[in-house]
């Protein structure tokens, strides 16, 4: 029988995404799908924009998808087809003045 979890996770600390994936690990040993769907944004003026709104920006939308599909690797191989799914707005494909 197949027994299906959703998970969630503060995905801006790379210390809550490491935990996530080791509690899925010991839970059921395998994960089948794994899907980014975080996403944060930001509006003001360039000129307007303090660094570390750009850096949380930043860390959300490229550094969690990106760290949640490195560690969840091993559980995705030990499932008989992994998948991922990243999701985006379509402020991720489509610039703003």
């Amino acid at each position: 029988m197949t027994e299906e979890k959703l998970q969630s996770s503060l995905v801006h600390h790379q210390s809550s995404i490491k935990n996530l994936v080791k509690v899925t690990g010991e839970k059921f040993s395998r994960l089948d799908i794994l899907v980014n769907n975080a996403g944060i944004t930001h509006s003001a003026k360039l000129e307007e924009t303090a660094t570390e709104d750009w850096d949380r920006c930043i860390r959300v939308n490229a550094r969690a998808p990106f760290i949640l599909c490195r560690e969840a690797l091993p559980l995705l191989r030990k499932s008989e087809a992994g998948y991922i799914v990243n999701i985006a707005s379509v402020v991720g494909v489509k610039g703003y003045p």
